[in-house]
């Protein structure tokens, strides 16, 4: 049966208290890989104190934390001008797609820099494709140990209706899902 540990590390503390609730985490072994997939949003990025915490219960020198985008394709239009445009359709589209990926690089680059000044071990990866089949792709084709994730607090019709990047990558992941309802 897991042990249910209190989390007292300082920087937890400061965000459970912005959030106005205590956060608490099961005893589990991690292994070597978190992978913590983000889509830009403060939704997802609030998995990260939990992340931060499992980490630091392990052993900061332990875990590595991959933080992972996700681009969707680029939507281009078909009705490029090709005339009247300084690029080719394919200049183009590569131009659109490289835009995409330094976007999604830039913001990790953010959490990676405040992550390794308090002394993890992390590193980025952007890729480019559908959500939810990239991220099991990645995890499982990398064999990582961990993937962390935060869920919405949607009903499960909207879940069915939608289809949700966490259920898709609960069903398909070959690792375990360490969720966080945020």
């Amino acid at each position: 049966m897991a042990e249910e540990t209190r989390l007292t590390t300082s920087r937890v503390t400061e965000l459970a208290a912005e959030q106005e609730r205590e956060i608490t985490t099961t005893r589990i072994k991690i292994g070597k890989t978190i992978v913590v997939p983000l889509d830009s949003s403060k939704l997802a990025e609030s998995v990260l104190p939990h992340v931060e915490a499992l980490v630091k219960e392990e052993g900061i020198e332990q875990v590595e934390i991959i933080l992972l985008r996700v681009c969707n394709a680029p939507v281009i239009l078909a009705d490029y001008p090709e005339a009247i445009m300084p690029l080719s359709w394919e200049e183009h589209v590569e131009h659109e797609i490289a835009r995409h990926k330094r976007a999604g690089k830039r913001y990790l680059a953010e959490i990676e820099r405040r992550l390794k000044d308090a002394g993890f071990r992390v590193r980025t990866e952007v890729l480019l494709g559908e959500p939810s089949e990239e991220i099991v792709k990645y995890v499982n084709e990398n064999h990582c140990n961990l993937i962390a994730m935060a869920t919405h607090r949607s009903s499960r019709f909207i879940r069915w209706l939608q289809g949700s990047v966490t259920d898709k990558v609960l069903r398909r992941a070959q690792s375990p899902v360490y969720l966080v309802r945020a």
